[in-house]
């Protein structure tokens, strides 16, 4: 769920602060995890570097971009770590691909957009994320 975060600054700053947003955290997670410290590093480095580039050109305030983008981020971000764990067999990736990439990523598709709609409502805003500019 930290994506959604990488997610946040990317679709806000840019890819700049995307891609260091992600190189932050995931060295918070090297703290938990020392032994990933560089795959999720390079993993949310990539997907804030994806998010903010690609969302260029796009209407940023529709929902619609927004939630095909976070599935793009997630997909990359998860791509990045399922390579730094497949065996040496080439053709195990794309069954890692189908068995652990896209259940990921639709599994942040679907709560992050959840959890900052529930936020939202509590305090009273409308919408499930902030406009983008």
């Amino acid at each position: 769920l930290l994506l959604g975060v990488v997610f946040l600054f990317a679709l806000r700053r840019g890819a700049t602060w995307g891609a260091w947003v992600g190189v932050a955290l995931g060295l918070l997670i090297g703290i938990e995890q020392p032994h990933a410290l560089g795959r999720d590093c390079l993993a949310l480095y990539l997907a804030g570097l994806f998010i903010g580039r690609a969302s260029v050109g796009l209407d940023r305030g529709n929902p619609l971009v927004q939630v095909g983008l976070l599935f793009a981020g997630a997909v990359v971000a998860d791509l990045v770590r399922v390579i730094g764990l497949a065996p040496g067999d080439p053709l195990a990736l794309p069954l890692l691909f189908l068995r652990w990439v896209v259940p990921a990523a639709l599994y942040t598709t679907i709560v992050w957009p959840s959890l900052l709609w529930g936020f939202r409502r509590v305090l009273g805003q409308k919408g499930w994320m902030p406009n983008a500019p």
